[in-house]
């Protein structure tokens, strides 16, 4: 090793001084150079996937952020259900007993595991997703926030999901119900939809969400907008709504009851806690309707309709007509300026006729 002294010495370089003698020269260019020939690289702006790879690159991380984390599987049901019931809770609820109570090795057994969606599904919703912020640009359509239901699964499969495309994370995965008369054999798999006024089907296709959550028939809910034409324009005149439900726990979806469905709305859980997955101590659905309010994208899936033909934004990769454009901007404007047309229709199973959740807005 050398020693200092056996370097050879660096040229002087003569520089002015201050009256206290220090020189100020060196210390000037150090900060040029910091500030002018270094300069921090900048991130570049989130994209979003414009073709295929940039799909399969994207489904990629977040299967990788669903494997890792593995907050919804069944081995981390019970991970934070410490038996102290949620304050969100009313004086009285007959499930304060319960709800955050451990949940029975014999349930799970019955609950199928918290599987990611199929890449075939991702595909079509981000290739109609694509599709619909290209034919609205001006709408407001956020392009970070992406919900899928997978009607393909049973009522007992958490088969609602909802991503942060931006970070690549999953934000929740749940389950959630049906309309009753799209389950016609009660095998609790939904295999008929409709756009149709009366039928308590759900419906299929694109949809955007209000941008304005409100206090409804069964609590904090979340209007929709049907904007896939003939697969679900009168969604919003239908009532069908995103609303909390009673039944969506891991005791109640275990029962395995073909009845626990609704009359066309995506009812999502009440009693199951943001805490018991790390996350605040509200209800799911206030947590997933917080997340997903103004104007994001949700894809109603099922295989039994062949959505590549019947949805507008996946039958053409061609821009829509302009006088199709016009007409869905303007129902989509004047039901965002109106309240819907028919009262929510409430359907609750005996054993919780006398629920009513907390309408406290400030919670």
């Amino acid at each position: 090793m050398s020693h200092p002294s056996d370097q050879p010495e660096s040229p002087v370089i003569s520089s002015p001084a201050d009256k206290n003698g220090v020189s100020w020269f060196p210390h000037a260019l150090l900060l040029a150079a910091t500030l002018f020939v270094s300069p921090p690289k900048a991130h570049a702006a989130w994209q979003f996937p414009a073709n295929e790879a940039a799909t399969r690159e994207l489904y990629r991380k977040l299967e990788l952020d669903h494997r890792t984390r593995a907050i919804w599987s069944n081995a981390q049901m019970n991970r934070s259900r410490d038996g102290i019931p949620s304050p969100y809770l009313g004086s009285g609820d007959s499930m304060a007993d319960v709800q955050a109570a451990r949940v029975p090795d014999d349930v799970i057994s019955v609950i199928p595991e918290a599987e990611f969606v199929p890449y075939a599904i991702f595909s079509r919703a981000i290739r109609g997703m694509r599709s619909i912020l290209a034919n609205f640009p001006s709408a407001g359509i956020q392009n970070g926030i992406l919900t899928i239901v997978d009607f393909d699964k049973k009522t007992e499969a958490r088969r609602f999901y909802v991503f942060d495309l931006k970070s690549a994370r999953v934000l929740f995965q749940t389950w959630a119900q049906h309309g009753s008369n799209s389950d016609q054999d009660g095998d609790r798999l939904p295999e008929e939809f409709s756009n149709i006024n009366g039928s308590y089907q759900s419906s299929l296709g694109f949809i955007l969400t209000d941008r304005t959550p409100y206090n409804g028939s069964f609590g904090y809910s979340l209007r929709m907008h049907g904007i896939d034409e003939n697969l679900n324009s009168l969604v919003h005149s239908r009532a069908i709504v995103f609303h909390p439900w009673p039944t969506l726990h891991p005791r109640g979806v275990a029962t395995l009851e073909s009845s626990n469905t609704s009359l066309g709305c995506i009812s999502l859980p009440y009693y199951e806690s943001g805490k018991f997955y790390g996350l605040r101590d509200q209800p799911l659905s206030r947590l997933i309707v917080d997340t997903i309010k103004n104007r994001s994208v949700v894809f109603v899936s099922s295989t039994t309709v062949d959505l590549d033909r019947e949805s507008i934004y996946l039958s053409s990769s061609a821009r829509l007509a302009a006088s199709t454009r016009t007409r869905i901007l303007n129902r989509l404007d004047r039901e965002t300026r109106s309240l819907m047309s028919e009262p929510e229709l409430p359907q609750v199973p005996v054993e919780y006729r006398d629920w009513k959740p907390e309408f406290d807005p400030t919670r």
